[in-house]
């Protein structure tokens, strides 16, 4: 471990304030973690990534045990029991200047998701069906049998797995302007099933002359 220090902490150095937890710092030593500080109150601009190496793990749950009686409604708990360590051992922070994803609630999975994806490039399927009124931008996967559909919006980056159907949209709000037509020719309810499974077969049976 970095010269035999009790721990590593991760840090990053931000640019513009976030709600993180920061570090208390003091030449290269982690003298503290203050969890959300305001904005005026930050004690350093490295926030801490939640990756703490630690050679001694006892000592960290020793300090987690004294600390859970005094709980209370604010969220550092862990926070408070490594404060303590930061007191009693060298602990020391490595800086990490790459891309940082934050991944706590649910829709940062979004914002995840959004930097792999725009890793894959754009590569469409010879054998994917795609009209020639669709449109489709920026880093794109569309994978065998896939049909996209008439005046379709793609943007990228995204991953249309095989056999999927994109524009179903569009043929909802014809089937929708189709019913409110047939229900002022005061078609009884059966016949407007019957002209609503003829059009959507009709549908089916014209892609599939236009895909051979």
């Amino acid at each position: 471990m970095k010269k035999q220090a009790f721990a590593v902490f991760a840090a990053y150095r931000i640019s513009e304030f976030k709600p993180f937890g920061y570090f208390v710092v003091q030449q290269d030593k982690v003298k503290g973690i203050i969890e959300k500080p305001p904005k005026n109150k930050l004690p350093s601009n490295l926030a801490n990534m939640a990756i703490h190496l630690f050679a001694n793990f006892s000592e960290l749950a020793n300090s987690l045990k004294e600390e859970l009686p005094k709980n209370d409604e604010n969220d550092d708990l862990y926070e408070r029991a490594v404060s303590k360590l930061c007191q009693k051992f060298d602990i020391l922070y490595e800086e990490y200047n790459g891309r940082w994803e934050i991944l706590k609630y649910p829709w940062h999975v979004l914002g995840v998701a959004d930097y792999f994806l725009s890793k894959i490039g754009k590569n469409i399927s010879d054998k994917a069906y795609i009209d020639k009124s669709a449109k489709i931008d920026g880093a794109v996967v569309i994978e065998d049998e896939v049909k996209i559909m008439e005046f379709s919006i793609i943007k990228g980056p995204a991953v249309i797995k095989k056999g999927t159907i994109i524009g179903t949209a569009f043929g909802v709000a014809i089937i929708g302007m189709l019913t409110n037509g047939l229900i002022l020719l005061n078609l009884s309810f059966y016949w407007q099933l019957a002209v609503k499974g003829f059009v959507i077969l009709a549908a089916v049976w014209l892609a599939k002359e236009r895909n051979e």
